[in-house]
């Protein structure tokens, strides 16, 4: 990657700040952009503003389909 490649954005949706730790852990020193949500409410709108390139939804409160949907 070169100076002027923009990393590569993911977006971490879930309520459960341990599995958030543990896929923070296991990204540590990638060339990323990584954007958490403790919600699936914030998670929709950090997928809508920040524009990811992955999200990675493990939030039970709402699923992946429905915020799919929204």
């Amino acid at each position: 990657m070169t100076a002027t490649d923009v990393p590569p954005r993911i977006l971490i949706i879930d309520d459960q700040m341990d599995s958030v730790a543990l896929l923070l852990s296991y990204f540590k020193g990638q060339p990323l952009d990584i954007l958490v949500a403790l919600s699936g409410e914030d998670g929709l709108r950090k997928a809508i503003g920040g524009r990811p390139d992955a999200i990675f939804h493990l939030a039970a409160i709402v699923s992946g389909d429905r915020s799919l949907d929204r």
